[in-house]
């Protein structure tokens, strides 16, 4: 198990260099499986000097299986988002194709994608049934990026609809999984959507691994002793513009 934790940390992006960046975004993501490995994933990678793909994804399930799917997950969505660099509903919708052609042990994944224009800030995404995002704007309102297909791996219908905001300098990006929004205290009450907002506006000013950080710590001082259920992820993108 030892190693299987160390291969699937393995499997995770490195931070991207600041130089590819062009000092437009800066990111920081964090993981806590629930056991010794587990079934979210998040990636960051370029498809071009100018487009960064971001995502986040949830497989159903927790442990050994969850994780195997895991793994075939972010590889496949990998391949099909370099096959369709510029449409993200393709690229979706070939990735779930083929995670339902040979999903034998019927397991699925929700997942948010999403290709950032550095250069513009607009942005491409699909929210495949994931938690919807919180784009945290300058001024401190936030939006929800609400799912618009259904989850990965369990039916084939073609080519996702993508959906489209556009970052502002300022702008904050936050991705999580349900570990977050699902962890409750020893009497049963759910973090929920709206603690996570107000642990969101609470940490606003802060660096991006300060923001996360304080997010997670305010969640473990929800939960208490009770134990953890689900894996808990975060990622957050600052949009400097």
């Amino acid at each position: 198990m030892a190693s299987a934790a160390a291969i699937q940390q393995a499997m995770l992006p490195d931070p991207l260099p600041q130089d590819s960046l062009q000092e437009r975004v800066s990111m920081f993501a964090a993981m806590r499986p629930a056991r010794e490995v587990g079934g979210d994933f998040y990636d960051a990678f370029f498809l071009d000097p100018d487009r960064l793909v971001v995502s986040m994804g949830d497989v159903s399930g927790k442990g050994v299986p969850a994780a195997l799917f895991m793994a075939v997950c972010q590889t496949t969505l990998r391949m099909a988002l370099r096959e369709h660099p510029d449409a993200i509903g393709r690229a979706l919708g070939r990735a779930n194709s083929l995670l339902e052609a040979e999903n034998k042990a019927s397991m699925f994944a929700t997942f948010f994608g999403a290709i950032i224009d550095l250069p513009t800030g607009r942005v491409s995404y699909c929210n495949c049934s994931h938690n919807p995002p919180l784009l945290q704007r300058s001024n401190g309102t936030l939006e929800l990026l609400q799912p618009n297909g259904a989850a990965l791996g369990v039916i084939d219908l073609g080519d996702y609809d993508a959906a489209q905001v556009t970052l502002e300098r300022g702008d904050r990006l936050l991705l999580y999984t349900d570990g977050v929004t699902e962890a409750n205290d020893e009497d049963g009450q759910f973090f929920g959507d709206e603690r996570l907002a107000q642990a969101a506006a609470s940490n606003r000013g802060a660096p991006p691994q300060i923001f996360i950080e304080g997010i997670i710590a305010d969640l473990d001082s929800f939960v208490g002793k009770a134990p953890q259920h689900d894996d808990i992820t975060c990622l957050v993108l600052d949009f400097s513009g």
